[in-house]
C-alpha cells in the first residue's frame, strides 16, 4: 500500500459508519446484511417483503453514493462506491453456531 493499513482501515471504518447512518435512516426500507472485507451489503424487501424493493434500493443508494463522496480516501481524493443492484428471488436465515449470523441466499445475491 501507498498509505499505511491504519489509514486504509481508518478510510474504510469511516465509509462503513456513514452507510450504516444511511441504513439507519432508511428503517424498515433497507436492510443492512452484512461487511466483507471492503464490500458493503444492504437489501430491501428482505426479511420483511416490500413492492418497491427495487426502488427503495436505487434511492437508497444514491444516498449512499452522494455522502460518501464527501469522504476522503487516504490519497486525498474523494471516495467513490462501486455499486450492484440486483433483484430475485432469495432464501434467508440464520447460520452458524460459534458466531450465528442471519444471512441471504440464491443465485440473486451471487
Amino acid at each position: 500500500y501507498k498509505h499505511g493499513i491504519a489509514e486504509v482501515l481508518e478510510w474504510i471504518n469511516e465509509v462503513f459508519c456513514c452507510l450504516d447512518e444511511i441504513t439507519t435512516k432508511a428503517g424498515d426500507k433497507l436492510f443492512k446484511v452484512d461487511t466483507l472485507h471492503n464490500f458493503y451489503m444492504a437489501v430491501s424487501g428482505c426479511p420483511v417483503d416490500r413492492p418497491d424493493h427495487a426502488l427503495q434500493c436505487v434511492r437508497w443508494t444514491i444516498e449512499m453514493a452522494k455522502h460518501a463522496t464527501r469522504i476522503k480516501r487516504p490519497d486525498g481524493n474523494a471516495t467513490l462506491l462501486k455499486v450492484g443492484i440486483s433483484s430475485g428471488p432469495l432464501s434467508s436465515g440464520v447460520v452458524g453456531v460459534r458466531s450465528p449470523r442471519w444471512s441471504i441466499f440464491g443465485d440473486t445475491v451471487n
